[in-house]
C-alpha cells in the first residue's frame, strides 16, 4: 500500500469538507435570520425544510467523512459512497422536472450532480481505491484445495 495520497481521494476529501463548511455556516446563518432555508437545497434535497438541525447534521457527518477520507478510513469510503448515491436519489425527481418542462440550466445543473455522485462512486468502489483505504480484497467465496487425508 503506497503512502503517497491519492489524488482523486483527496479531491472528494475536499468537496466534503467544502461541503460540511457550507452547511455549517448556512446552519449558523438560519439561526441569526439571515438566509433562508431553500440555501442548502441543492446538497439537502428537500431535507432543508427540517429546518437548521439538519443543516448542523449534515455538515457534521459530512466532517466526519471527510475527516475519515484523509485518514484512509475505509467505513468513511463506504459512508461517503452511500452519501454520494444519496445525492443522486435526490436528485433523480428534480432532472425528470427540469426534462418534462424544458428547464435546460437545470438539467444541467442537477445531471451534472448525478455524473458527480456516480463517478465518485464509481472511484470509491474500484478494487485500487479498496486497498488504499486498507480493505482486503478477499472476498472469501475463494475456493481453498482440500487437503488429502
Amino acid at each position: 500500500m503506497p503512502n503517497e495520497r491519492n489524488a482523486v481521494v483527496a479531491v472528494i476529501t475536499g468537496a466534503f469538507a467544502l461541503a460540511a463548511i457550507y452547511l455549517l455556516v448556512v446552519g449558523l446563518l438560519l439561526l441569526r435570520g439571515d438566509v433562508s432555508l431553500s440555501a442548502g437545497a441543492f446538497l439537502l434535497e428537500g431535507l432543508q425544510l427540517m429546518g437548521p438541525g439538519i443543516f448542523f447534521l449534515s455538515g457534521t457527518a459530512s466532517a466526519l467523512v471527510a475527516l475519515g477520507l484523509w485518514f484512509r478510513q475505509n467505513w468513511a469510503r463506504r459512508a461517503a459512497s452511500l452519501l454520494s448515491l444519496a445525492l443522486v436519489v435526490g436528485a433523480v425527481s428534480t432532472v425528470s422536472s427540469a426534462v418534462i418542462d424544458f428547464r435546460f440550466a437545470d438539467m444541467a445543473r442537477e445531471g451534472t450532480k448525478v455524473l458527480a455522485g456516480v463517478g465518485v462512486w464509481f472511484f470509491l468502489m474500484q478494487p485500487a481505491t479498496r486497498q488504499f483505504f486498507g480493505q482486503s480484497l478477499n472476498t472469501g467465496l475463494a475456493v481453498t484445495p482440500r487437503q488429502s487425508e
